[in-house]
């Protein structure tokens, strides 16, 4: 009845889920009888004879705009309206105490309607992605009650001041060019932001580390030098909620070698590091008590990065990629029961030139990819000796060779 979407990160979470069609309608139906859904437009006919406190406008015809035109719409606390029956939407000063408004993919939506919807006081949840708006009024800090808001894909290209005034805000999507304002680390009460943050400066991290509600975060760095890697080791310190971190465009070290201060981001369970190369494995990697779930692409590959990697307590999943081998190493480096970490591993990819790892045992390793360069690897070790034998729980090996410049009795 309902269904998973098949998108899932490196730990099976499922990102979404579908309900079929004859669920649905289900659902409609009983909304409908019990006066918690009203659907105009839809394959259900509705009695407006009750009061209307949630509704729900999609493709109105004819017959549906006259009922529209009679209902009391005082009492609506909830309203969804679709792109084609926004035209006959009455003025938004109609309904005083709505609570949730989706205007989701309605173009007609400009920013003179935002500054009628900034006198929703009772607003709590407003969705306008998709729609016409270049710009926020200031009188959006009315909206004191506000705890959900999306604005992606619009053509806002910064938000006012006035916006940290919404203490109660809770969710907030963003366009890719929209900008923070300042002093945005006021929304105390944030827990996502999505669908990610650029820093434009240390001072951005400053900010950011005052979210300390943040759950989930994707971020990358218009530039990245040394500067950044103090505040960004502190904003992790701080954000003690925070479960799941990505990080785009990044070339530096991250705070390599800063470790995190106390309590740090203890529930902390997935890091991305990538697109964008770092030079090792950061120290404060170590001391993130559930991280189950790491990918990370480094300049090369390290005894001391495995060090770290090793002693990372709860690490489940691990995908590694390495840009560049280490020219006239004749030892590969050996990954293994040595670290505590990697005897609880489960799932592990490594991607590399030359492949510079050999396996020392897993107990609890069931599947292994392996992204390697032949010739590279015949050069520098003269063989494919990786000791999978080692590997008894071991239940799925995928490998994928790049076979330039080999010879066939090496492939």
């Amino acid at each position: 009845m309902i269904q998973p979407q098949l998108y899932y990160d490196h730990d099976n979470t499922v990102w979404s889920c579908c309900v079929h069609g004859m669920m649905l309608d289900l659902i409609t139906s009983i909304s409908e009888e019990q006066n918690f859904l009203k659907v105009l437009g839809g394959l259900q006919p509705i009695s407006v004879q009750s009061k209307i406190r949630r509704l729900s406008l999609q493709n109105i015809n004819g017959e549906d705009s006259k009922q529209l035109a009679t209902m009391n719409l005082s009492h609506l606390r909830s309203l969804t309206v679709s792109p084609e029956a926004f035209t006959l939407l009455p003025a938004l000063s109609s309904f005083p105490i709505i609570r949730v408004l989706d205007l989701h993919g309605c173009s007609q939506v400009d920013s003179n309607h935002c500054k009628q919807i900034c006198n929703l006081f009772h607003l709590r949840y407003l969705r306008l992605s998709r729609t016409s708006i270049t710009e926020i009024p200031h009188e959006i800090g009315n909206l004191q009650l506000l705890q959900y808001s999306d604005l992606n894909m619009t053509k806002i290209k910064e938000l006012p001041s006035t916006f940290v005034q919404l203490g109660q805000l809770e969710y907030l999507s963003l366009d890719d060019q929209t900008r923070l304002p300042e002093c945005f680390g006021n929304l105390k009460s944030l827990q996502k932001l999505s669908p990610h943050i650029t820093i434009r400066s240390p001072t951005m991290l400053c900010d950011l580390s005052k979210l300390s509600e943040l759950s989930r975060f994707l971020v990358r760095f218009d530039e990245c030098d040394e500067s950044y890697d103090e505040p960004f080791v502190q904003c992790l310190s701080n954000l003690v909620n925070l479960e799941s971190l990505q990080i785009f465009d990044c070339h530096n070290g991250l705070g390599s070698s800063i470790g995190i201060s106390t309590p740090g981001p203890q529930q902390l369970r997935s890091i991305n590091i990538g697109p964008g190369t770092i030079n090792r494995v950061p120290r404060w990697m170590s001391s993130l008590s559930a991280l189950s779930s790491l990918d990370i692409t480094l300049l090369t590959l390290q005894e001391e990065d495995l060090q770290i990697l090793g002693s990372t307590p709860s690490l489940r999943n691990l995908y590694v990629w390495v840009k560049a081998h280490r020219k006239g190493r004749h030892e590969r480096l050996e990954i293994g029961s040595d670290y505590p970490s990697f005897r609880c591993l489960e799932r592990f990819r490594i991607g590399c030139g030359a492949m510079e790892v050999e396996f020392a045992p897993m107990p609890k390793l069931q599947t292994l990819h392996l992204d390697f360069h032949v010739r590279h690897t015949m050069d520098q070790f003269g063989d494919f000796h990786f000791s999978l034998e080692n590997l008894h729980s071991l239940e799925r090996v995928i490998v994928h060779i790049n076979c330039y410049y080999a010879e066939l009795g090496e492939v």
